[in-house]
């Protein structure tokens, strides 16, 4: 019997870390951070958008340029903080025709919208965030909203 409560209570407990340990971004025009460190890359898209949904974001869009963050080597220290337009500690970025870029080569510009692709949602590289760089040159992000079938 004790047993059963034992496991019951550490399979509760397990699962409800599950939950608190998901990752939170803070986005600025910058750099991006999370609770956690970023232990594998995403990808920042410059959108062209043509409609946007009864909440302001994007519905209708192309991506007009995308490059990827990418670790250089996975066995060193990853860091929380990713900055766009300085150099960081053992990431770097790349595209199709360049490679090992140490800053983000995509400058943002007011009014204008970009996306983030393949940020880690509970262990799940789903998530992502379109983010919006105001007449002021302020970053505003906005969730994608996750769909499942769960």
């Amino acid at each position: 019997m004790k047993s059963k409560i034992l496991i019951c209570f550490l399979l509760s407990l397990h699962l409800q870390s599950c939950f608190l340990i998901s990752h939170k971004f803070k986005i600025t025009n910058n750099y991006i951070k999370s609770n956690l460190a970023f232990y594998q890359g995403f990808k920042f898209s410059e959108l062209k958008v043509d409609s946007l949904d009864s909440l302001g974001i994007p519905f209708t869009y192309e991506r007009v340029r995308s490059v990827y963050l990418e670790i250089d080597n996975p066995n060193r220290k990853q860091s929380k903080k990713i900055y766009f337009y300085e150099p960081n500690s053992n990431y770097s970025w790349s595209n199709p025709q360049e490679f090992h870029l140490p800053i983000l080569p995509i400058k943002m510009k007011m009014n204008s919208w970009y996306i983030i692709d393949g940020l880690v949602f509970w262990g799940n590289p789903t998530l992502s965030k379109f983010l919006y760089m105001d007449e002021l040159g302020n970053c505003h992000s906005y969730t994608v909203p996750h769909i499942s079938n769960w």
